[in-house]
This record gives structure tokens, C-alpha cells and sequence, in this order.
């Protein structure tokens, strides 16, 4: 097989990948294992899984990126005048998006798929560690499968705050106590939601038990904590 008919085998597959079909099914999935994740995981296919999870990811992060790209334009001048006034919530205002300019909205796909290598690496160092089967793309798709609550639950909220970024200060009137009561309901129900299908998940696909599962899940934030305390440790050491 020559040069030639190997790049053309890959740009059919990355064709295959990114098709309308292939794209929809993978997204169609995505939503019905947000229910029931072995919908996802069941077969032990970690290539599939790999490339199902990346379409769907793909898709609702480009459809969350564009809803907050395109009311941030049509809204731009409320938003910006929310930004001139953050000094000024004694005239009845406070801002709730820092960024009028829509390029500023990239930031919230790069962000998440930082935290998606982020945790995979994290979570496979933790699979290594234990000595459990491993594999870091796996662990990364898993992770980025479990935080699209978190990407939803983000993407709206930040479409809310585009349409509607000047609101009463808590002086004049109760709705932004609402609107933080709905952010904190909305964060809680998705570290909720992000345990069950990261535990869920990396027990079927990885075959491992509930605890070892829960360890898993929770090691970025095992690692976190250890981390503070080590350069807690260290600055008193050199600085105390």
C-alpha cells in the first residue's frame, strides 16, 4: 500500500467520524446514556466508546459555543453597559458577564476540554497507581462523557446571563438571590450527576468494583487537597 492510499483510507475516516449520521447517532446516544451510561460503556470497545463520546462532546459543545456566541451579539450593548456599571450597583445594577465580546465566549469550549485532559490524566494516573487496567484516552472520553451536566448546566446559564445581564441589586429587589439559589441547585445537581456516571461508567468499562470506582471518581480532588497541603507544607518550610 502506497503514500497515497493511506491518506486517503484516513481522510475517508475522518470523514466517517465527523459525517451528519455518525455525528447525530453519537449525540443521540450521548443524551440516552446521560440516563443510562451502560447504553454507552456496555460493549468493551474502548476505540468506540472513545469516538462516540467525542462526536457528542463535539456537538454540544459547538451548539452551546454558538447559542452563547450569538446572544452575546445580539446583546451586546446591555452587556457592556452591565460591565460599566460594576462599580455602579448603587444605581440598581450589577453585572453578570464580564466579557461583552463574543471571541471571549471561546473560552468556554477550550476550558472544558483542558479540564477533560485534565481529569482523564488525573483519573488514569489513579487506575496506574492501583493497578488496574488503564488506558488514558478511555479515562479523558469517560471523564468528558460524566462533566456534559456540567457543560449544559454552564452553556445555559451563561445564554441566561447574556440574555438578560442587567438585573435589579439585591437592595431593590430578590432576583439575583434567585439567580444564585438556581446556580448553586444547578451546580450541586450536576456534581450529583457527574458521580453517578463517572462511577457508573468506569465500573463497566474498566470491570472494577463500586469503592474502587468511587476513589476513582473522586481522585482530582483527593489529588487537589494533597497538593495544597504539600505547597502549604513547603512554604512553611522555606518561608516560616
Amino acid at each position: 500500500m502506497n503514500q497515497s492510499d493511506t491518506l486517503s483510507q484516513e481522510s475517508a475516516g475522518l470523514k466517517t467520524l465527523l459525517s451528519i449520521d455518525t455525528l447525530r447517532d453519537s449525540t443521540v446516544t450521548i443524551f440516552r446514556a446521560l440516563i443510562r451510561p451502560e447504553l454507552l460503556a456496555h460493549a468493551n470497545d474502548h476505540k468506540k466508546i472513545q469516538q462516540t463520546i467525542v462526536r457528542g462532546v463535539f456537538v454540544i459543545l459547538s451548539l452551546l459555543t454558538l447559542l452563547l456566541v450569538v446572544t452575546g451579539i445580539l446583546n451586546f450593548n446591555q452587556i457592556q453597559a452591565a460591565n460599566e456599571n460594576l462599580v455602579g450597583a448603587i444605581r440598581g445594577q450589577v453585572p453578570l458577564y464580564q466579557n461583552p465580546g463574543p471571541l471571549g465566549r471561546l473560552l468556554f469550549p477550550l476550558s472544558f476540554i483542558v479540564v477533560f485532559f485534565f481529569l482523564g490524566a488525573i483519573r488514569n494516573g489513579a487506575m496506574i497507581l492501583f493497578g488496574d487496567a488503564r488506558s488514558f484516552l478511555t479515562a479523558t472520553a469517560l471523564s468528558a462523557f460524566a462533566l456534559i451536566p456540567f457543560v449544559i448546566s454552564g452553556g445555559l446559564q451563561g445564554v441566561v446571563n447574556n440574555l438578560f445581564p442587567l438585573v435589579p441589586s439585591p437592595e431593590v429587589s430578590n432576583v439575583p438571590l434567585i439567580r444564585i439559589y438556581t446556580g448553586l441547585f444547578l451546580t450541586f445537581a450536576a456534581v450529583a450527576w457527574e458521580g453517578f456516571l463517572c462511577i457508573r461508567t468506569f465500573r463497566i468499562v474498566f470491570t472494577l468494583n463500586r469503592g474502587r470506582a468511587t476513589l476513582i471518581w473522586l481522585s482530582p480532588l483527593i489529588a487537589g487537597v494533597l497538593s495544597f497541603v504539600l505547597v502549604g507544607m513547603v512554604l512553611q518550610l522555606f518561608f516560616l
